[in-house]
């Protein structure tokens, strides 16, 4: 009966959190204590505390938003505030986070999230430094000295979404706090002479009573305070969920907005691959069946999408989010969250057939994405060449890790030997090699080759014959049977 009680409770908790369903992990929502929503015409807090929000001035809506079904819209003059309330003011490690869109402003600070009045000891804030210059600052109140840790980037992009946020964590008796951005570390803090919270201070948004004249000018979604520190891999799953950092959102409360239910589209005509000395290939401009030609087995692809999106590049015909559920690994390294792309094949996805398909796949700010469950651009057309001067390599590689020295290499080589029916019969290899009274026989098979199909002539003869492989693998395969038979 207990058990069935705290699966229910737990179901029950989930339910409750209007952004968990969003997110790739869920459980650091069982210990969420603040969640802050704008939905449209009301204030909405999701924790399963219920906190009751106080607004300062009238705090602006729109219906297109980054998580949820709204954004709280800041112009200078409001605040939204949470009384003090033991669930987020007892813990002493914390993570506090929210996705932020302001406009370029003048040098001053502006409080986001702050449980914080005047210079108190024990508590915190999360400011926008100079909005002019990005700079985003955490920092925990420590009379003299405090924490203050402080991030200036041009990534931090004004006029779109930036995920922000912090880790607090008391390590026996110091205080570490650790700045996030868009889903990474960058900065750490730490002092060993913080006093304890203290528990009676309020928790604001957009502002505080403290600072009237430095209020928030912008947009804040998505603001959640967390009984624990995050986990670096949260911080990935917490960005990822929120899948983009643009809001095309003008209209305020009570305009009824089209909603966006169409996946982003690649511009045929923008392809063009890189890996090729910079020349390029457009030939997926024309038809994206007519191959690109290619030594490059991890190759590179240019591209622009019909709005700004996150892309991923594999070998499978699958969407974004099951890109994602592989690995953030293959999304592209340049363009996330833009519209234009740069993607890189990762080595697990290495090409090992001379015809082969690369795919990608993209999502836009709002989740859209193929809901068939197929890539976005189809299957891309490649011939690989090179793949037998790379193979020969790798068995180069693999010899000479396993015999070092005293061995004779033969390339191209003809061997007589017993074939699989038990006869006579010779066949040309790629690599031989021989020390003492033992050799060994390899050949990597590419497209148009037959394999000679001679057999092993323990122990005096070994025969390899390798196809559709990575070079490591190749590599890997001849220093193992070596080492297994020398």
């Amino acid at each position: 009966m207990k058990k069935l009680l705290f699966l229910f409770m737990t179901m029950f908790l989930i339910a409750l959190l209007p952004n968990a369903s969003a997110y790739i992990n869920r459980t650091i929502y069982q210990n969420t204590t603040l969640n802050v929503e704008c939905d449209n015409s009301t204030i909405h807090e999701g924790s399963p505390y219920a906190n009751v929000a106080t607004e300062t001035g009238t705090v602006g809506r729109v219906r297109n938003n980054k998580i949820g079904n709204g954004t709280c819209v800041f112009t200078d003059t409001q605040q939204i505030e949470f009384a003090a309330d033991d669930e987020y003011d007892t813990y002493t490690n914390l993570c506090v986070w929210a996705w932020v869109n302001w406009t370029s402003t003048a040098a001053d600070e502006y409080d986001l999230i702050s449980k914080h009045v005047g210079d108190t000891n024990g508590l915190w804030r999360m400011t926008l430094v100079d909005g002019a210059s990005d700079s985003f600052r955490g920092q925990l109140q420590c009379a003299d000295p405090a924490i203050t840790v402080t991030y200036t980037n041009d990534a931090l992009n004004s006029g779109n979404y930036n995920l922000l946020g912090f880790n607090l964590t008391l390590d026996g008796t110091s205080w570490i706090m650790q700045l996030v951005v868009n889903g990474t570390q960058v900065a750490e803090g730490t002092e060993a002479s913080c006093p304890a919270y203290i528990l009676t201070e309020p928790i604001s948004i957009g502002g505080s009573d403290s600072r009237p004249t430095e209020k928030f000018t912008g947009k804040i979604d998505s603001v959640n305070i967390v009984n624990r520190s995050c986990t670096s891999a949260e911080w990935r799953a917490i960005y990822n969920a929120g899948v983009g950092n643009i809001n095309n959102a003008t209209d305020p409360e009570g305009v009824a907005e089209v909603p966006d239910t169409t996946p982003p589209a690649i511009n045929q005509n923008s392809y063009n691959m890189t890996s090729e000395g910079g020349a390029g290939c457009v030939n997926w401009r024309a038809n994206p069946a007519t191959p690109c030609s290619t030594s490059d087995t991890t190759p590179t692809v240019n591209f622009t999408t019909t709005e700004s999106a996150w892309c991923a590049i594999g070998t499978q015909s699958i969407n974004f989010t099951q890109y994602v559920n592989l690995g953030i690994d293959r999304n592209c390294t340049i363009g996330q969250g833009t519209s234009s792309h740069t993607c890189t094949l990762v080595p697990d996805d290495e090409l090992t057939f001379a015809n082969s398909n690369i795919y990608l796949s993209c999502r836009d700010s709002n989740g859209n994405e193929n809901t068939t469950g197929k890539s976005t651009s189809g299957a891309l057309s490649l011939t690989i060449t090179g793949l037998e001067t790379g193979g020969d390599s790798a068995i180069g590689v693999g010899i000479q890790n396993a015999l070092l020295s005293g061995y004779t290499n033969y390339t191209n080589q003809q061997v007589y030997a017993r074939n699989l029916a038990g006869q006579q019969d010779f066949g040309t290899f790629d690599w031989v090699a021989k020390k003492g009274s033992k050799a060994w026989a390899f050949n990597y098979i590419t497209n148009g080759e037959a394999h000679v199909g001679l057999f092993n002539l323990t122990p005096v003869l070994y025969v390899l014959e390798m196809s559709n492989i990575t070079n490591t693998t190749i590599t890997n395969k001849v220093e193992a049977l070596i080492n297994a038979t020398k």
